[in-house]
C-alpha cells in the first residue's frame, strides 16, 4: 500500500498502490461504472466543489497559453466543469468549446454562454480544435491512456495539449508532513480509512506525469512547470479556525515559499503541474 493508504466508500474499501515501475500510485479495484456516475453526478461533485464560477482560478494558466499558442484559436476544453477556464480562456481571445459527461453539468457550465456538448457530440461534429485543454482531468479518468490517445483524434495537425493537475505524490512541504502525520497515527493505533469516493483515480508526482505525456502518449513536450498551493492544508479564501488548522496552514504556506526554489534551474517541489505539449515524441522539459 502506498499513501493516503485506503479509503471506504459505498460498502468497498479502495486502497491506493504504489506501481514500482513508474512510481504513480492508483488506486484499487477502480470504481465501477456505476460508482464512478455515482461520483461525478451534478449534486455531489460540481456543486459541491464547483458552486461558483471563478475564472480568476484559471487566469495565469490562460495566460501562459496564449504565450504559447502561436496565433492558435480554436479551443476545446475537456472535462470544462463549471465553465471557468472557458471564461478565462475566452476572455483571453480563444474561440472554446467545452465538454462534459454528466447533462445537468452540461446545462451548468452552459450559463457562461459557451457551447458545452458531451464527447459523441462533438465527436459527430466533426471538428478538429487547434488547442485542446484538460484542467484536473487526468487523475479522475479510469482508462487515461485510452481517453487520451482518442482526444487526440480531434486534435489539429499543428494543434498542442494544455494539461494542468494536481501531483498528490510530488516532493511538497505539505505532502511530506501529511505522509509523516499519517505514519505517526497509524503507529498510535489502529488505522481508520477515509470515508470519501476515491474520485483521484491516479496520483502522480513530476516524473511520472511527465513520462505519461511523453514516452506512454508521444506528445513533445513544449513547457513543464511545478507549482505549489499549499492544499488542503492551505485553501483559497478560508480561515484557520483551530490551533491544528492554523499549523496546517503555516506549513501550507511556507511550503508555498520554498516551492519557488529552482534546484539546477528544474522546477522540482509544488502540488501542481502544466504541460504545453505538441505532437512528436520528446522527454525533454524545462
Amino acid at each position: 500500500m502506498a499513501f493516503p493508504y485506503r479509503t471506504h466508500w459505498n460498502g468497498r474499501d479502495f486502497t491506493y498502490v504504489r506501481c514500482a515501475a513508474c512510481r504513480a500510485t492508483y488506486v484499487d479495484p477502480l470504481p465501477t461504472d456505476s460508482e464512478l456516475a455515482a461520483m461525478y453526478a451534478s449534486e455531489s461533485y460540481h456543486d459541491r466543489h464547483y458552486p461558483e464560477i471563478r475564472p480568476e482560478r484559471y487566469r495565469a494558466s490562460a495566460v501562459l497559453l496564449r504565450r504559447w499558442s502561436g496565433g492558435r484559436r480554436k479551443l476545446l476544453d475537456f472535462g470544462c466543469g463549471n465553465g471557468s477556464f472557458l471564461v478565462a480562456a475566452a476572455a483571453a481571445g480563444f474561440d472554446c468549446v467545452g465538454i462534459e459527461y454528466e447533462p445537468s453539468a452540461i446545462e451548468g457550465a452552459r450559463r457562461t454562454g459557451i457551447p458545452v456538448y458531451d464527447l459523441e457530440a462533438v465527436r459527430s461534429s466533426g471538428q478538429r480544435f487547434e488547442i485542446i485543454h484538460l484542467g484536473d482531468v487526468l487523475e479522475h479518468l479510469a482508462d487515461p491512456y485510452g481517453t487520451m490517445r482518442s482526444l487526440g483524434t480531434l486534435l489539429a495537425p499543428n494543434g498542442i495539449l494544455f494539461v494542468e493537475g494536481p501531483l498528490q505524490s510530488n516532493m511538497s512541504l505539505v505532502y511530506f508532513a501529511s505522509v509523516a502525520s499519517k505514519r505517526l497515527r497509524r503507529l498510535l493505533g489502529p488505522e481508520r480509512p477515509s470515508s470519501v469516493p476515491p474520485t483521484h483515480l491516479v496520483l502522480a508526482g513530476r516524473s511520472a506525469q511527465a513520462a505519461f505525456l511523453t514516452r506512454r502518449l508521444g506528445y513533445r513536450l513544449l513547457h513543464f512547470d511545478v507549482y505549489e498551493t499549499g492544499w488542503p492544508y492551505r485553501v483559497e479564501g478560508a480561515r484557520p479556525r483551530s490551533g491544528a488548522a492554523l499549523v496546517k496552514y503555516a506549513i501550507g504556506l511556507v511550503a508555498v515559499l520554498v516551492s519557488r526554489v529552482r534546484l539546477g534551474g528544474w522546477p522540482t517541489l509544488g502540488n501542481r503541474f502544466r504541460a504545453l505539449l505538441a505532437p512528436g515524441s520528446s522527454a525533454r522539459t524545462r
